[in-house]
């Protein structure tokens, strides 16, 4: 497998980019639950941590738009209808559009 997407797949930059962000979305969704039942100082450390982590995110997730902007997607598989190829590419497109 490549390290770039190819006509027929995705390569491991952007499987690689996608794992990361499902990491640190899971991370930040488990952490900023938390912080509701903190109190204190431990309560600011977590929101401290939380903020890190969302900063952090944030780089990485423009990252990702400007790479899938740069390179586009694959194309359709070869036994692929060419609608559902194109409402896989809009749905994808519309994610992430919403994730800055």
């Amino acid at each position: 497998m490549a390290i770039r997407d190819s006509a027929t797949g995705y390569g491991w930059g952007s499987l690689l980019l996608h794992w990361v962000t499902a990491v640190i979305i899971v991370a930040m969704l488990y952490i900023g639950s938390t912080i509701e039942s903190l109190v204190g100082a431990e309560r600011q450390r977590t929101l401290n941590l939380h903020t890190s982590i969302a900063i952090t995110a944030y780089v990485v997730l423009w990252l990702r738009i400007l790479c899938r902007l740069f390179y586009g997607l694959p194309g359709p598989l070869p036994r692929q209808p060419g609608f559902c190829f194109r409402i896989v590419k809009w749905a994808h497109m519309l994610m992430l559009a919403g994730m800055p």
